[in-house]
């Protein structure tokens, strides 16, 4: 049996353009909150880097930037950001 917990589409940005990760790109299938997970609570790590540019979250400091780690709740405060 597949269960299919987050769903990814891909982010394409112009040369020296930046976009926001979004839900829309970035989305957990699985109801979390129903287990009294909130957005906060659910650790992201990504495992591969974009192809070109970088991402970048606002809440990053240099010890969570280095394990590559975000949030749902930085992804749902536009704070996940591609350039």
């Amino acid at each position: 049996m597949d269960l299919e917990i987050v769903e990814l589409n891909p982010v394409f940005v112009d040369e020296g353009k930046n976009a926001l990760i979004t839900t829309d790109n970035i989305d957990v299938v699985l109801d979390y909150r129903k287990y009294g997970v909130r957005d906060s609570g659910l650790l992201l790590h990504l495992v591969t880097l974009p192809e070109f540019g970088k991402i970048e979250v606002e809440s990053w400091d240099s010890r969570s930037a280095s394990k590559q780690l975000l949030t749902m709740l930085d992804i749902a405060k536009d704070k996940v950001s591609v350039d």
